[in-house]
């Protein structure tokens, strides 16, 4: 990039970069200049490895630390591709981290050793999820690892940071489903239920949805997934939507769990219905809109019914 090309950016950030726009011109042009030679002039002339092919400029090292006589060769060109393909969405693009929640990357081979590393990007870690197999090979890691100067990297290290990695692997959220896309347990699949809160004891349950399909052919009640709270009206109503297949808003007694009452819905009420008076009238309001979560188009609108 030319001085002007680098001022630029500085002055209106890009990405990920914020925009730094009261930067004093003096401070700017050191800023190029340490780019261009990698001399820092307000430290003294300080002199740090320029940026290269070899070494992606995201090591500086002071001139005699154990770091710097470590040689640009460890630099891993395929654990550099591994390393924008995974990691620097949260890490930096060199490694230098996102504060406050991501932290820099810059000499973690010197600070932990190859199984720790592995372990981490395995089984995860904090805010880390885990990555699988099918996420990120093992001959990927095993090149991220020569990307971060892994200290003790070897072939038998490597191996045993994979043993340590293999017993226990979380494979994501997968559901256990049969092979018509049903869950793979005998139903209800999804209940309401009412619980006395002096004793803990259930006062009833009741299957909360059904998959349409089903319903057709003779197979009710069987239950969903349901993503929603219900409410309760000071005369006893349970109101609740939630039901990711079929659409409904229902309510219930609250005191035997029996079904008062339902209605179709345009979409999905993946939301808690909530209600309000105007003018002496009771209305119950709730948001049924389009959801990953379901089949639906990505639409939504509020709905509201007016209570006897």
């Amino acid at each position: 990039m030319t001085d002007q090309q680098i001022i630029e950016r500085i002055h209106n950030g890009k990405s990920r970069m914020p925009s730094f726009p009261n930067l004093q011109d003096d401070q700017l042009q050191a800023l190029v200049t340490y780019l261009h030679t990698g001399i820092d002039k307000s430290s003294a002339g300080r002199a740090y490895p320029s940026s290269d092919k070899a070494n992606n400029g995201l090591q500086h090292n002071e001139p005699g630390s154990q770091s710097a006589a470590r040689t640009p060769l460890s630099r891993d060109s395929e654990g550099a591709v591994a390393y924008a393909r995974h990691c620097a969405i949260c890490h930096g693009d060199a490694m230098e981290g996102i504060t406050p929640g991501f932290p820099a990357l810059i000499g973690v081979g010197d600070r932990m050793s190859s199984t720790q590393i592995a372990s981490f990007i395995r089984m995860g870690r904090g805010r880390m999820p885990p990555f699988t197999q099918a996420m990120i090979s093992d001959t990927e890691i095993q090149h991220l690892l020569r990307f971060f100067n892994a200290t003790d990297l070897s072939t038998n290290t490597y191996a045993v940071a994979m043993a340590a990695t293999d017993r226990y692997r979380l494979s994501g959220y997968v559901k256990f489903h049969d092979q018509d896309g049903y869950p793979a347990v005998s139903p209800p699949w999804g209940t309401l239920n009412a619980i006395d809160l002096n004793t803990g004891k259930y006062l009833w349950t009741v299957p909360l949805g059904e998959y349409p399909e089903l319903a057709a052919k003779g197979m009710a009640d069987t239950g969903t997934e349901n993503y929603g709270g219900p409410i309760v009206t000071a005369g006893g109503l349970v109101v609740i939507g939630a039901t990711v297949f079929d659409n409904m808003i229902r309510i219930f007694d609250s005191t035997s769990g029996k079904l008062l009452w339902q209605h179709k819905l345009p979409y999905a009420a993946i939301a808690t219905p909530t209600t309000y008076m105007v003018q002496g009238k009771q209305y119950i309001v709730i948001a049924a809109g389009g959801s990953k979560l379901t089949h639906g188009a990505p639409d939504g609108l509020y709905v509201a019914f007016t209570l006897p």
